[in-house]
């Protein structure tokens, strides 16, 4: 009796496990996905042709990074 309980439990453990790993598989691609377009939403694309600062310039300029 105990055998088959304990055959069944890691039958049910190994079952929920991989249940869980397929959803994690299919689920996170979307939610990354959403949190990128809802990233992109939040900073709106700028020109590429910004004019580039004088190498004589004393302030620092985030685009230098």
């Amino acid at each position: 009796m105990n055998n088959l309980l304990l055959d069944t439990n890691q039958s049910h453990s190994r079952k929920l496990f991989f249940g869980c790993l397929f959803i994690a598989l299919v689920f996170v691609p979307l939610v990354l996905h959403l949190i990128d377009r809802s990233m992109s939403a939040l900073h709106p694309k700028q020109p590429h042709s910004q004019p580039s600062p004088s190498p004589n310039s004393s302030t620092w300029d985030l685009r230098s990074m």
